[in-house]
C-alpha cells in the first residue's frame, strides 16, 4: 500500500512535468532543445511501463542517506529524462529506447538498494561528534575569511532574473588558482551545509545565520543560485524528514508541492513575471535540463564517439582519448564541447548528471549501466558507513553531493563535492557511543520498527 501511495504520487509529478513540457518547455524553449512529437500509443506505453517499474522499486519513505540520494535523483534526473526523451521525435524508442531501459533498470536496483538498507536508530544529537563540529566550524570560519579576502574586490550580488548580470558575475568571480577554488567548493558544499546541519540538530541559531552567510558570500562571489538556495533547500528538507509526523510523507510532499509548482508557473508564465520567474528557475533549470542533457549527450557522443572516460583525471594514464579529441581545443571538458557542438557557443557549459557525462559520453548504453552500478555502490557504502552517526545528520550532509550528481559527474562530485569525503569521515571519525539501552530505546521513526 505504501508503494502504491507512492506510485501515484510519481505518476502525478510526470503528469505535471508532462503538462509543463506541453505548455511551456516547448513553445518558450524549443531552440534550447525542448521539441515535440506529441506521444503515440507507443511512446505512451513503453513511457507508462517504465515509470510504473520504477516508481513500484523505490524507496516510500526517506529513512537513509541512499534513499535521499537516490529520491534527488529520481524526481530530478530519471522522470524528466524519460519524458523529454519521449516527447523529442516520433522515433524516439529507436533513438533513446536502450538508453532509456538501461537507466531503468539502474533506478530499480538504486530504489531496491535504498529500500533494503536498516535505518539508523540514533536521533536528537545522539551519534554527533563534538570535535568534529569544533572542526566544520573552524574550517568554515577559515575558509569564509580567505574567500571574502581573495575576492572582496569582484564581489557582488547580482539580480537573480538578469541573466547577463550573471555571467558577467562569473566570469569576475573566476579564478585560475587551483587552492582558492578548492576552497570554494569545500565551502560551498561541505562546510556551510554541514555547520547549516549541525545548527539546526542542535539548534544553535548563529551556525544558522552562518552558513545562510556563506550562501550570500558564495553568490557574490560567482552568482551560482544553486549555493543561494542550497541553504533553504536544507531547511526545508530538514523541517520535512526531522518530523516523525511529516517524514513518513516527505517523498510525496516533495512531489506534489513540485507538481502544483510546475503546472501553477505553466499556466501563469504569460501574464505573471513571478510565475514566468519561477518556472525559468524552477521547471526549465532545475528539472527539465538534467532530463534534456541525457538525450542530448547520446545524440552527439553516439555519432562523434565515446570517451570511455579518458576525460576523468587518472583514467586518462591508461585510456587514450578518441580520434576527434586530439584537435580538439575545449578538450576534456566535456561540458563546453557539448555547448560549442550543440549550441555553436564554445563559452556555454553545458554540465551533466552522471547518467550523461559519465555513462552516456563514456561508453553509451553500457556506460549508464557500469557508472549506475558504481553509483549503487556508493550509496550502499554511505549508508553502511553512517550507521554509527546520527541518522538525520548522515541523511542532510548527502543532500549536497545528491543535488550535484543532478548536474554533474560522478568522479567530479566524489572529490570535489564531498562524496569521498564523506565517506571518510564516517568510516574514521568515531562518534561518542551510547549505552546499549539508550539504542534500544532510542525513538524510532513514525511507522518504522527495527528488524
Amino acid at each position: 500500500m505504501k508503494r502504491l501511495l507512492f506510485a501515484l504520487f510519481v505518476f502525478l509529478y510526470a503528469a505535471s512535468f508532462g503538462y509543463a513540457y506541453v505548455e511551456y518547455l516547448n513553445p518558450v524553449w524549443e531552440y534550447f532543445g525542448f521539441k515535440m512529437y506529441p506521444m503515440d500509443g507507443a511512446r505512451l506505453a513503453v513511457g507508462v511501463s517504465m515509470l510504473a517499474l520504477s516508481a513500484f522499486a523505490q524507496a516510500p519513505r526517506i529513512t537513509t542517506p541512499a534513499s535521499l540520494v537516490v529520491f534527488v535523483l529520481y524526481f530530478n534526473v530519471y522522470i524528466p529524462c524519460l519524458i523529454t526523451s519521449l516527447m523529442l521525435s516520433s522515433d524516439a524508442l529507436r533513438l533513446y529506447g536502450p538508453m532509456l531501459l538501461a537507466l531503468t533498470a539502474i533506478f530499480v536496483l538504486a530504489g531496491i538498494a535504498a529500500s533494503s538498507s536498516q535505518p539508523g536508530t540514533l536521533k536528537g544529537t545522539d551519534g554527533l561528534h563534538p570535535g568534529f563540529e569544533r572542526f566544520v566550524l573552524i574550517a568554515w570560519a577559515l575558509a569564509f575569511v580567505i574567500i571574502a579576502a581573495y575576492s572582496g574586490s569582484s564581489l557582488s550580488l547580482t539580480s537573480l532574473d538578469d541573466p547577463a548580470a550573471v555571467y558577467e558575475q562569473r566570469t569576475a568571480g573566476a579564478t585560475d588558482n587551483p587552492v582558492i577554488r578548492y576552497i570554494q567548493t569545500y565551502f560551498s558544499n561541505i562546510f556551510t551545509p554541514t555547520l547549516l546541519c549541525i545548527g539546526l540538530i542542535r539548534r544553535r541559531p548563529l551556525w544558522i545565520a552562518g552558513a545562510f552567510a556563506g550562501g550570500l558570500l558564495m553568490y557574490a562571489v560567482n552568482a551560482q543560485r544553486t549555493l543561494l538556495l542550497l541553504p533553504l533547500i536544507l531547511v526545508a528538507v530538514f523541517l520535512l524528514i526531522s518530523r516523525p509526523r511529516l517524514h513518513q510523507y516527505a517523498a510525496h510532499t516533495i512531489l506534489a508541492v513540485l507538481s502544483v509548482a510546475m503546472i501553477w508557473s505553466a499556466h501563469t508564465q504569460e501574464e505573471s513575471l513571478f510565475g514566468a520567474a519561477f518556472a525559468v528557475l524552477l521547471t526549465f533549470r532545475t528539472i527539465a535540463i538534467p532530463g534534456l542533457t541525457v538525450s542530448q549527450y547520446e545524440d552527439l557522443f553516439s555519432e562523434i564517439g565515446h570517451t570511455y572516460w579518458s576525460n576523468v583525471k587518472g583514467f586518462s594514464l591508461f585510456v587514450p582519448p578518441p580520434d576527434w579529441a586530439f584537435n580538439e581545443p575545449l578538450w576534456p571538458d566535456l561540458g563546453y564541447i557539448v555547448g560549442d557542438k550543440l549550441y555553436n557557443n564554445p563559452i556555454f557549459n553545458v554540465n551533466a548528471n552522471l547518467f550523461a557525462g559519465d555513462g552516456v559520453a563514456a561508453a553509451g548504453t553500457v556506460g549508464i549501466l557500469i557508472i549506475g552500478l558504481v553509483f549503487i555502490g556508493w550509496i550502499k557504502l554511505v549508508d553502511r558507513l553512517s550507521m554509527r552517526w546520527n541518522t538525520l545528520f548522515a541523511a542532510m550532509v548527502t543532500l549536497p553531493p545528491a543535488i550535484s550528481l543532478t548536474n554533474g559527474h560522478f568522479f567530479t562530485t566524489m572529490l570535489s563535492f564531498g562524496g569521498i569525503f564523506w565517506l571518510l569521515v564516517f568510516r574514521f571519525v568515531e562518534p561518542p557511543k551510547i549505552s546499549a539501552r539508550m539504542q534500544e530505546t532510542a525513538p524510532q521513526p513514525a511507522g518504522d520498527t527495527p528488524s
